[in-house]
């Protein structure tokens, strides 16, 4: 029996897998690519390791994973949008296992001292290594699209005004 749109959920997101939309002064995400995505039934698990690096889950390195692992990579597109770099970013791609693996996030270098403490604290609701004690993606969604747009856009903003300010664009 298929699944009805609103019960489809995704694995295997990227950035790369979406687009900004401006028409019209509106603004809309469209989800691109999907070559390793697949819909997956609630209690399904996965077992193959499959997509970027950067982006993996722990659990999906230890080859059990579901829904968990797309709020883990939801978390990772938020932190490179507000940092402009992955949270785990080694070398090496046995290096970049151990340190998902690990889960230590570093919210002390540049530009996390100016970031919000509700924007890393989601973050770190969002990374937490443990997928059973992880935001599940209803908890996400039950915050104001809106709401959360708009607290993007103004750590954006506050990131590209500090660059500004300090004549770093030159």
């Amino acid at each position: 029996m298929p699944l009805s749109p609103s019960r489809r959920e995704f694995c295997h997101l990227h950035p790369e897998n979406f687009l900004l939309l401006v028409a019209d002064d509106e603004l809309s995400f469209k989800a691109i690519e999907f070559g390793l995505s697949v819909f997956f039934r609630p209690g399904q698990v996965f077992t193959e390791i499959v997509g970027s690096s950067y982006y993996i889950a722990p659990e999906v390195f230890q080859k059990r994973y579901g829904p968990e692992a797309d709020v883990w990579t939801t978390g990772v597109i938020l932190y490179v949008l507000l940092s402009g770099v992955p949270p785990f970013w080694p070398d090496t791609q046995s290096g970049i296992c151990e340190e998902v693996l690990e889960g230590q996030i570093n919210f002390k270098s540049n530009p996390w001292p100016r970031i919000s403490d509700s924007a890393k604290d989601l973050l770190k609701k969002m990374l937490c290594p443990s997928p059973s004690e992880r935001l599940k993606a209803h908890e996400v969604l039950k915050l104001p699209g809106y709401v959360i747009m708009e607290w993007l856009l103004i750590e954006l903003w506050i990131q590209a005004s500090f660059l500004v300010s300090n004549n770093s664009l030159q």
